[in-house]
């Protein structure tokens, strides 16, 4: 069980977030459970998240209000990249099973899957008389 298995009202998409001690709760929470997972790689394809150490980790949430909460490395600069993303997965996970939302979830704008390489940089010119 959460901490958030005993609210009563829903706290998704509402515009408030629970008491600061929910919050908090929820956050360490959080953090604890995920802090140790080390799969996956850092983003190569933006040099800004190329940059930052893999060891770093910080949850970090703020409210409408001014609440600001943190555990772990929140207090480091992060790039923030496609910061909807978490949260439209989040909602559809709860819609859906998560198995059902991989089924369509990985590809970015153009197709192409997270963290793939970056398409060749060969120009390929064409001449006036081929348009």
């Amino acid at each position: 069980m959460g901490p958030l298995d005993t609210d009563v009202a829903p706290y998704v998409s509402t515009g408030e977030l629970p008491s600061p001690e929910q919050v908090r709760r929820s956050l360490q929470d959080a953090y604890e459970r995920c802090r140790t997972q080390t799969g996956g790689e850092c983003s190569r394809v933006y040099p800004a998240l190329a940059r930052v150490p893999a060891d770093l980790f910080g949850i970090c949430a703020a409210g409408a209000r001014g609440g600001l909460y943190a555990v772990g490395d929140a207090g480091h600069g992060f790039t923030i990249m496609s910061v909807a993303k978490p949260f439209v997965f989040a909602l559809m996970c709860g819609a859906h099973h998560p198995d059902t939302v991989a089924q369509f979830v990985g590809l970015n704008a153009t197709g192409r899957r997270f963290n793939a390489p970056p398409p060749s940089k060969t120009v390929r010119t064409v001449e006036p008389t081929q348009w």
